[in-house]
Order: structure tokens, then sequence, then C-alpha cells
């Protein structure tokens, strides 16, 4: 999901959903496991932005939205959420207070209510961690949209008293480093996919590979894991392989043969 469609990277329903599964995705990191917990971060997620829609009218995908023209009407809607879930009837005081929370910093410089350190509910700092990273995806937090691990190496850079440390560790035990579908140039030369990374060695994660020696391009792709690979490593990150756009093939350049595994039947040769 967070490979999107170019153009639609400004809608608000996209960036519900995104922030939606990042958040819920964090919260399955905590332990001992908690899938009410990892529900309400899910929900809380896909309305901590709800607030918006009395400020900011919402536009078809690929047109830009008009913007407050100043700043502090966009920080009272983390509290225009937080009453109109209320109105509608939610009482979970779980989500009531991610919603509300969301834009509170460690330090105590955030906003609406200027908590600070472990004031801020645990859900509002789930969904910070979750908003910040969506929006340097996405692009909506800086000019231009940054690979999954530009966007790390961001989060790192603003954790010291922005976002608890504890849920940013979760956050990078999971994802690692270099996230799942990072597009990859190991030291060998070779190109691959990220497939996953494993807590505690966020340096070595698995790759499918996409190139190989020239002997073997009929060979299917091949899976190696860095972390038993020997001298192997990640040299450059190129993309992400969500966001790559493929070209169409003219149907005069597609090949006769697009994938081929097994040598064909003798029988099939002579024929």
């Amino acid at each position: 999901s967070l490979g999107v469609e170019e153009g639609w990277d400004e809608n608000p329903f996209i960036h519900a959903v995104n922030t939606s599964l990042l958040a819920g995705y964090i919260a399955a990191g905590f332990s001992p496991p908690w899938p009410e917990f990892v529900e309400s971060m899910t929900i809380a997620g896909l309305l901590h932005d709800i607030g918006k829609s009395f400020l900011v009218p919402f536009s078809r995908p690929g047109k830009k939205r008009p913007l407050p023209s100043d700043d502090r009407g966009m920080r009272t809607h983390p509290i225009l959420g937080e009453a109109l879930l209320r109105d509608a009837g939610i009482a979970s005081p779980r989500l009531l207070s991610a919603v509300r929370s969301h834009h509170e910093s460690w330090d105590g410089s955030g906003y609406p209510d200027g908590l600070a350190g472990e004031a801020i509910p645990v859900g509002g700092r789930i969904i910070a961690v979750a908003n910040f990273f969506e929006n340097l995806l996405s692009g909506s937090a800086v000019p231009g949209k940054k690979r999954s691990d530009q966007a790390i190496s961001s989060l790192l850079a603003s954790a010291d008293g922005r976002f608890d440390k504890h849920v940013i560790r979760i956050f990078l035990a999971s994802l690692g480093l270099f996230p799942p579908g990072s597009v990859v140039e190991l030291s060998d030369e070779r190109v691959g996919v990220v497939l996953e990374s494993k807590e505690r060695d966020l340096l070595r994660p698995k790759i499918l590979l996409l190139t190989g020696n020239e002997g073997l391009k009929d060979e299917p792709p091949a899976v190696i894991d860095l972390k038993s690979s020997g001298v192997l490593f990640v040299r450059r990150v190129y993309d992400d392989y969500g966001k790559m756009k493929i070209t169409p093939l003219d149907r005069d350049e597609r090949p006769s043969v697009l994938f081929r595994k097994y040598r064909a039947p003798r029988s099939m040769e002579q024929g």
C-alpha cells in the first residue's frame, strides 16, 4: 500500500490507510502480543486525522487540497478529531487518546496539550511514529518523496526529543535498516529486493536476487541470507520496489518466452 500510484500520495484516505497499517505493525511488535491493542492502534491510525475534515475539504485523487492560512487551525485537528469520535459514540479511551495525542512530542514541545515523556499515551506515541514515517515516504513532510531507507534515517535523526525511542526500537527491529521492498546492490554487484530483516541483525537481511552470473540466466531466482553468506553486504540502495515505474513492453518487443524454468521435452523440440 505504501507503493501508491503517483498522484494519490496527498489524498487523505490513502495517508490514513498507510498510517493505519504502520501503526498496527508497530503495535504488533510489543511484547507480550495483545490483539486488542493492535486492533485499537490500527483503527486509531485510520482515524488519526479525521479532525482535519473540519478544516480541509477532501478533494479528488491527484488534486491538491487547500491548506488553512495559518498553523493554529491545523493544531486544533487532534482535539476536533477526538470530539468528532466521541459524538459518533466511540468511547474507547485507548483510541480517543491516540487520536488526540498523535502530535505530542517526547520533549513536551508538541500539541495540543504539551505532554511530555511517559505522560503521552502509548497510542499517541505509536501513531506519531507511523504518521511521520508515512509522511516522509509520501512526500508530505518535506518536498520530495524519500526511499524507505532514507525515511528511516530521517526518523532516527528526529528521534531524540521527538519520539519514544522504545517505539522506534520496535519499529526498526521489525523493518531493519533496509526495509522489505528495498532494491539494493550487493558488494558483488548483484541486485536484489529485500525480503525480510531479522531482529538484532538490521544490516544483513534476506535478499531475492534479480540479477546473477552471466552463465546462469535461465536459473530460477535465488534467495540469499546475508547473515550466513560470509563477506557479502549491501553496498547501495536504489529504490523501493513497490514504487518503481515499469514501462509496458511494446507488442513487437515482447519475447516469445517470458520465463523458462525447464527445458522443453525432446518430442516438442523435434516437432
